[in-house]
């Protein structure tokens, strides 16, 4: 590979733990007492939400005694169990870790996720090492949804966005870097499989798992 540097997103392309976010709000219903099947159209309308609008939806919805701040808390402490004990690697990745050290290729992590969690999980995993750094988007009041975050990434260890190859699995961050002018190879990710179409218009590459970017090496 021809790149001065990596860029890495870790939920859903580094490691397994979209199906964890898919089943958070059937987790944060089930410790309330709350059958969730008996709310499937409460799923249903928090399903494009952020953890702050689902929350103020759950307190209004259920008639909650706790304030849309104490259920973000909540939240995210279930998510931060999962982090810390469940969630795993994708398979392949620490195999094309290794192979873009080998290049010499250094590399970081961009994510939504708060860097110290992503820090332990990543840690946890045995790949931390991997990376020069973590950026989480909300340590920089950038979305990634937008290009100024992936040349942020590229210019903070000192290189251009157009040297730069990002691996996403959201169609909407792979248009963004793509946007900011870095190369953009999409993973095929499972629960966004309705976007994998725009993800093959977007990026450059497309692979369908780990073992298969190998071959990008």
């Amino acid at each position: 590979m021809d790149f001065s540097f990596a860029i890495f997103d870790m939920d859903g392309t580094i490691v397994d733990s979209m199906p964890f976010w898919d089943r958070l709000t059937e987790e944060y219903l089930e410790t309330l007492d709350v059958t969730p099947e008996e709310h499937l159209d409460l799923k249903d309308a928090v399903a494009q939400m952020s953890m702050r609008e689902a929350a103020e939806h759950f307190q209004q919805a259920l008639e909650l005694d706790k304030t849309p701040e104490e259920i973000v808390l909540e939240m995210g402490d279930l998510m931060d169990r999962h982090y810390q004990e469940d969630i795993q690697l994708r398979p392949g990745v620490k195999e094309f870790l290794e192979g873009m050290r080998d290049e010499h290729i250094p590399m970081c992590v961009l994510t939504l996720t708060p860097a110290p969690l992503a820090y332990a999980c990543l840690e946890r995993l045995g790949v931390a090492d991997y990376f020069a750094f973590i950026l989480c988007s909300d340590d920089v009041g950038i979305g990634t949804d937008q290009p100024e975050i992936f040349a942020q990434a590229a210019w903070e260890f000192g290189v251009y966005p157009m040297e730069t190859i990002v691996f996403e699995d959201s169609h909407y961050a792979a248009r963004a870097a793509k946007q900011a002018g870095c190369t953009v190879v999409g993973i095929f990710e499972q629960t966004h499989e309705e976007q994998w179409a725009m993800m093959q218009r977007f990026c450059d590459e497309t692979v369908m798992d780990w073992h298969e970017a190998l071959n990008l090496l």
